[in-house]
């Protein structure tokens, strides 16, 4: 209580500085309205319509009236432009629009068919002839390819055509996020749930943002927290260098909009069903194993329509997961089953055993115009997902764990028209999701064997967790000829409650190096001698463990976190032809209060850091004033939060709350190697513990990002993109082991520590000190095409070629909860060893997704029915592995972790194979009666069958030449699954 206490005493301490910080985003504000400057870009979830109204002779016609009609739920909005001809209507819900536009002595004119999709800015050039009011000219609006009134660097969409079509085997949203031509990814899933968080990362980092309706979906910063169905999507997008509008992130912002009723009524039903018959032999699956069962059914449906018509409408969304898989052990390696022998491992716990999984979501959204100037969303979600076991690779089934969740969360958007130029938006976002991961030997250790896996139980027993969060956005709009000023708050206050981890332990076996009479013994001879008490010749003792690490103490941890963010900008319409964007953002990540453990103060801090000021700046530049040639370019400094899930581990690794032994075992308390639950009473209760702290100067990631991109109109509905990307990263976080004693050379030229012995404070083990000393720069290359619907066909074409480098210790998906604060260097000494290829750099990717719509006429009615309603639709990704560090497998410099590289091989020296994947769908659509449709699906997942690699054994070993075993493949992704499925339609 009184750490949480010192929490909200820090939150009135800043309180102060965020009302200095809003006094000055309202001067700003209001210097903004005397002078031509400042900066704004679209919003999160609404799109804008601006424009310019000329008469025929190309002369400006101010006061003219704009009426904007959204033709599917008859939300009005009206507009007058001003002296240069100009027009905005901004915070317009995704959907088509009419607008028309009238002036005394002018003809008006009506232009139709205005798609508007979210963060769009569509601009009209509109020319109106002389002539009687009421003479209306009716015209259906030809989008343009180009926005031209957009600065950020990239905002790819896929909206209510790709959505539906492009082949997702998880049917998830998320799966559409991974195919994106500018991200880079591990490789795609085609397997498992395909409901969890897409690993994808822009610039070098793995940082992103996932909203969904303009709320965050990953409220603790790490996972998203719940899964929509994909019938309930409208679109999803790919958002980098992002205005001053946003932030919490350093990279990357994905975005999601779910669908809203509108004044038609719509009904969707559908199911889709792979089975063993359906699929190809499990890859990497023992030659001697039977190809286990497998079948996987999705199911549900959708509704929606008009409550009251043009005022308040409904959606409803439901969908059901049903699964039974493989999961593919391979520990053990190619002699599975003599190693498992060896062991005493039973038949049924390696080879593959049944993964099952059951998930159901429900979307409900109802979206109400109050009146005139009120419009109000609401949406509710509830996802439920239970997985049993999961887990593949060099694990058995006692380290495969469940998966248990119940996310669920509550949104609001109300928008406010205030006069004919003043707007106001609030959001709001309540959300929870409480996670569970059961093992089938909640209370025995884990067995590490290096190079051979880990076996007989789960080091962190059943883990836990419980999140929760709230967010709070207010933005003001204040339209000011071609000025649209923009101000707003963020407020994102979270906590989590997790169990602590390895409460289990884990035995850890290295292998022994030759002494005396006695040869080198490999990691498996090791632990099959401790298992059956052979006598070790050299120690005259019987076999035992290499190390053993284990935490005590209490059984929770919760931190609370609050992310503030302050803005001003300014969208400038120079002319016609140049728009000018540029604010100041400033960011605030509330941390928690430390643990203090009066033996080692520094425990008792956790620095805050409150020089996050964010200043962007952007441009898009029509060179030619005829719309199909824009030149963007901008820069920009992000910074990026730390999750509340990191500061757990500091909070209780004060070596009170939780003590985190390491210990080896010739210590004095150290356990006997059992297989059974280890106790750690008596002697070992006295055992020194590890401990974790923050360094005094310990700051949040920042980013210094610019960008520049041409694109260029090829022909109508095709543009050509080439981009250039660049990002500097600094203060990137890893921890720093320390308390430890040298007594020699390491072979990699570094000190050679101790161990557990002789340490300087024998008080305490390892002392992990957070830093913030790591750096990273990528420069990046994406060069896209892009086909809009045209003669049926539509299609993203995208080269993404990137240089990363830095010291920045992601390491993988470590990096997706812990940003890389737990992560540490080979040689303590000297991180500067460890700088190489981030370790999410993928020179080489390539992307095509397409939907293609047969529609023909022929002379033969019957032919044309058979050859038309066809829409067959693809995804396919090609790139290049992610790098991996090669590992000895032992503690070579004796700083107790097991991160030690052989001698002349550098960081992330080695790759994974590339990989490609081709994902093919079919589709037939069938008209009953006038509104009703069945539509029969094929796809398939993995069309070549190819074996993509995504991991490998990385125990290289110590001495000079790699193990036989060494860049093995350990997990692969799916074999080829065909699916079959039908849809209903009204």
């Amino acid at each position: 209580m009184k750490k949480q206490s010192s929490f909200r005493v820090m939150s009135r301490v800043v309180s102060l500085r965020c009302g200095l910080f809003a006094g000055m985003c309202l001067a700003v504000t209001y210097g903004a309205l005397s002078s031509p400057r400042l900066f704004a870009q679209s919003q999160a979830i609404d799109g804008n319509i601006e424009g310019y109204v000329r008469a025929l002779d190309g002369s400006n016609l101010s006061s003219a009236q704009i009426r904007v009609t959204n033709t599917q739920t008859g939300l009005k909005r009206e507009a007058i432009s001003d002296d240069e001809g100009y027009f905005r209507v901004q915070i317009l819900p995704p959907g088509t629009y009419s607008v028309s536009i009238s002036k005394d002595g002018f003809a008006s004119q009506q232009q139709d068919g205005i798609m508007l999709a979210a963060g769009q800015a569509q601009t009209l050039r509109i020319a109106l002839a002389v002539g009687s009011v009421a003479t209306s000219v009716e015209v259906t609006a030809e989008m343009p390819v180009i926005e031209t009134a957009r600065t950020n660097a990239y905002n790819n969409i896929y909206g209510s055509r790709e959505v539906p079509n492009i082949p997702v085997p998880g049917r998830s949203f998320l799966d559409l996020f991974v195919v994106n031509p500018i991200v880079n990814a591990p490789p795609l899933s085609t397997g498992g749930s395909g409901t969890g968080t897409p690993s994808v990362s822009f610039g070098g980092l793995g940082f992103r943002q996932m909203n969904v309706d303009g709320v965050s979906n990953n409220v603790q910063g790490g996972a998203r927290n719940l899964v929509i169905s994909e019938d309930a999507l409208s679109e999803v997008q790919v958002v980098t260098n992002y205005s001053a509008e946003f932030g919490r992130q350093a990279a990357l912002m994905l975005n999601a909009l779910s669908k809203s009723g509108s004044n038609d009524l719509h009904m969707s039903g559908f199911l889709f069903a792979r089975n063993k018959a359906l699929s190809e032999r499990p890859f990497l699956l023992s030659s001697t194993t039977p190809t286990p069962q497998f079948s996987r059914y999705n199911y549900g449906g959708t509704a929606s329509g008009p409550l009251r018509r043009n005022k308040a409408f409904l959606f409803g969304s439901y969908e059901r997961w049903q699964q039974d898989a493989p999961q593919v052990s391979t520990f053990g390696g190619a002699t599975q089953s003599a190693v498992a022998a060896q062991l005493g491992i039973a038949p049924a716990d390696i080879a593959s055993f049944n993964g099952s999984f059951r998930a159901h979501t429900l979307t409900l959204k109802g979206d109400v115009q109050l009146n005139e100037s009120n419009r109000l969303t609401l949406r509710y979600n509830y996802y439920r997902d239970r997985e049993s076991p999961l887990g593949s690779g060099q694990i058995t089934r006692q380290v495969a764990s469940r998966f248990d969740e119940n996310p669920q969360s509550g949104t609001l958007q109300l928008v406010t028209t205030l006069g004919a130029n003043k707007l106001n938006e609030f959001r709001f976002l309540g959300i929870k999701r409480d996670i569970s991961n059961g093992v089938i030997s909640p209370l025995t250790p884990q067995i590490t064997i290096s190079g051979i896996g880990s076996y007989n139980g789960n080091q962190d027993g059943t883990f836990s967790s419980y999140e929760s969060g709230y967010q709070f956005v207010d933005n003001f709009t204040w339209n000011l000829g071609n000025h649209s000023l923009k101000a707003g708050v963020e407020l994102l206050p979270n906590s989590f409650r997790e169990r602590t981890r390895n409460l289990n332990g884990t035995f850890t076996f290295t292998g022994l190096s030759a002494s005396g009479t006695r040869g080198s013994v490999t990691p498996l001879q090791q632990a099959v001698n401790a298992l059956n008490n052979v006598v070790d010749p050299s120690t005259g003792l019987p076999y035992t463990y290499t190390q053993y690490t284990r935490a005590t103490g209490n059984e929770f941890t919760t931190s609370q976190v609050l992310a503030q963010g302050y803005f001003v900008q300014d969208d400038w319409r120079v002319n016609s032809r140049l728009k000018l964007t540029y604010g100041l953002r400033y960011e605030l990540f509330l941390r928690p209060s430390g643990a203090l453990n009066p033996a080692y103060p520094a425990t008792g801090t956790i620095p805050q850091d409150m020089n996050n000021f964010a200043p962007r700046v952007a441009l898009a530049f029509d060179p030619f004033g005829d719309g199909k040639t824009v030149l963007r370019g901008g820069y920009g400094i992000y910074y990026n939060t730390t999750v509340a899930q990191t500061f757990n581990t500091f909070r209780r690794g004060n070596g009170l709350a939780v003590r985190n032994l390491t210990v080896t075992p010739t210590q004095t308390g150290a356990p006997a190697f059992t297989t059974g639950p280890v106790s750690t009473s008596g002697a070992a209760a006295l055992l020194p513990s590890d401990l974790y702290v923050y360094a005094s100067e310990f700051q949040d990631p920042m980013v210094h990002s610019y960008f520049a991109t041409v694109e260029h109109q090829l022909m109508s509905g095709q543009s050509l993109s080439l981009s250039y990307f660049g990002n500097r990263a600094k203060n990137l976080p890893y921890t720093i082991p320390s308390n430890l004693a040298v007594v020699g050379t390491a072979p990699n030229g570094g000190p050679l520590y101790g161990g557990t012995k002789n340490r300087p404070n024998a008080a305490f083990g390892n002392i992990y000190t957070a830093n913030s000393n790591g750096y990273q720069n990528y420069n990046g290359f994406v060069a896209m095409l892009t086909q809009r619907a045209r003669w049926g066909l539509s299609f993203q074409a995208a080269y993404n070629y990137q240089n990363v480098r830095g010291l920045s210790y992601l390491n993988g998906s470590s990096a997706f909860t812990n940003f890389g604060v737990l992560n540490t260097p080979s040689n303590p000494a000297n991180p500067s060893q460890d700088a190489g290829p981030g370790d999410f750099s993928q020179p080489h990717r390539v992307t095509f997704t397409a939907v293609y719509d047969t529609h023909y006429s022929l002379a033969s009615r019957r032919m044309q029915e058979l050859v038309n309603g066809w829409t067959i639709s693809s995804r396919i990704v090609g790139q290049s592995g992610l790098p991996f560090n090669p590992l000895t497998g032992s503690d070579n410099n004796g700083d107790l972790i097991f991160n030690d590289r052989p001698v002349g091989y550098g960081y992330n020296s080695f790759r994974l194979p590339s990989y490609i994947e081709a994902d093919f769908r079919i589709a037939r659509d069938f008209h009953i009666h006038d509104r009703n449709t069945i539509q029969l699906i094929g796809e398939v997942f993995n069309a070549p069958n190819r074996l993509n690699v995504t991991g490998v054994n990385r125990t290289f070993g110590s001495g000079p030449t790699a193990n036989a075993t060494f860049n093995t493949p350990t997990s692969a992704e799916t074999a080829r699954q065909f699916q079959l499925g039908i849809r209903f339609n009204r």
